[in-house]
């Protein structure tokens, strides 16, 4: 009896517990349905995109806020670059954000990631207009350091982010592009520093030509130099570009012409720094010197200038100092052309120091394999010796 009551309470508990784990079993089922339903794919560029919202903000942002008295005819138009990228990134992450319209419009997934890419390299083509207009010599970008600074870190936030999906898309990427040599990244750095010296010494020529109000003669020389010595490091950049790239191969690469060049321009960038950076050069400081001049013919017909003053606060002060120099991207560019040029003959040595190391290990390599072959030979001619015995 006892038996049969445990054997019929036990039969009696079977399907309670068969009951249990099928719900049991039902509910991990759901449950793991509605995780793999809050998966969502998010775009991974989101942080590149988030830096664009606020550098672009904070551009035209500092733009619309210049003081009445600073600002020119080029106000509105300095203001388009960041807004234009404000709106259509704020519209990207807030669609991938609320995951709003997917299924008419998916902008990651669009033409498998082409319409993102396009869109992302009209961001860089438009804020490299945009920051060769907004910090051009005499640029609104120097009434306020904000203009300045934010219109840089725009361009490398939408580089950075080209470059994000770029290397998702198993593109050429900035680290594969410049990792080819030890000194080719600074090649790279000192080509696009170069680029900038150069443009912004012809500008400022021409600025400095059209100013009547002061004999520029100093000035001027100093820009044709700065067009001179910029011309000639795009030149050798360039040069040792496409000696990295293999495209001229009568130069060897790493070779001792890349350490002598790179010590030239290291000595002509000293010239350079120590002409352009001191108290009255062309480039000691980014801003210029704050000095916008009203000019106007006296009777004698000798022009001058009046009203030199600089608002602040709502109080007008006179200039610090008694000439016109419009501010500009010389004073980093000089130092980045100066820093990157040290940089690649410490890199040369680097190179040249590991070139070495793999040369001697090449060579200990062929020995042992060399003596490995002879051991082999001695001992094959011992086996013939003791056959022919």
């Amino acid at each position: 009896m006892a038996s049969d009551r445990e054997t019929g309470t036990t039969t009696a508990r079977n399907p309670s517990a068969d009951g249990n784990k099928n719900k049991n079993s039902r509910n991990t089922n759901i449950d793991n349905e509605e995780q793999d339903k809050e998966k969502i794919e998010y775009n991974p560029r989101w942080m590149g995109y988030l830096c664009i919202i606020v550098f672009s903000c904070i551009n035209f942002s500092a733009i619309s806020n210049v003081p009445s008295e600073l600002r020119r005819s080029v106000w509105a138009s300095s203001m388009a670059f960041g807004i234009l990228t404000f709106l259509i990134a704020s519209l990207i992450l807030i669609q991938d954000r609320c995951r709003k319209k997917l299924c008419v419009f998916n902008y990651t997934k669009s033409k498998n990631g082409c319409v993102e890419g396009l869109t992302l390299l009209f961001f860089v083509v438009w804020w490299i207009v945009g920051v060769a207009y907004i910090t051009r010599p005499g640029g609104i970008a120097y009434a306020v350091s904000n203009i300045y600074y934010s219109a840089w870190l725009t361009v490398f936030a939408c580089v950075y982010t080209l470059n994000e999906w770029s290397d998702s898309k198993d593109i050429l990427s900035i680290a594969e592009i410049t990792s080819v040599s030890f000194t080719l990244r600074y090649w790279w750095i000192h080509f696009t520093a170069a680029f900038v010296v150069f443009i912004s010494s012809c500008s400022l020529e021409v600025q400095l030509g059209d100013t009547i109000a002061h004999n520029f003669i100093v000035e001027i020389q100093d820009a044709f130099f700065g067009i001179f010595v910029g011309l000639l490091s795009l030149t050798v950049s360039s040069f040792f570009i496409l000696v990295h790239y293999d495209f001229i191969t009568f130069v060897e690469e790493g070779g001792w012409t890349e350490l002598l060049l790179s010590l030239f321009l290291i000595f002509v960038w000293i010239i350079s720094i120590s002409i352009f950076t001191n108290n009255d050069g062309i480039a000691a400081t980014t801003s210029g010197f704050d000095c916008i001049p009203s000019l106007a013919k006296e009777s004698s017909d000798i022009v001058s200038i009046h009203n030199c003053t600089i608002i602040k606060n709502g109080i007008a002060e006179p200039c610090r100092f008694g000439r016109y120099m419009p501010g500009s991207n010389l004073y980093f560019a000089c130092w980045a052309c100066m820093i990157s040029s040290i940089a690649i003959a410490l890199k040369w040595k680097a190179a040249k120091a590991l070139k070495f190391a793999q040369s001697k290990a090449e060579q200990e390599q062929q020995q042992q394999a060399l003596d490995q072959a002879g051991g082999e030979g001695y001992s094959d001619v011992d086996d013939d010796d003791d056959e022919t015995r």
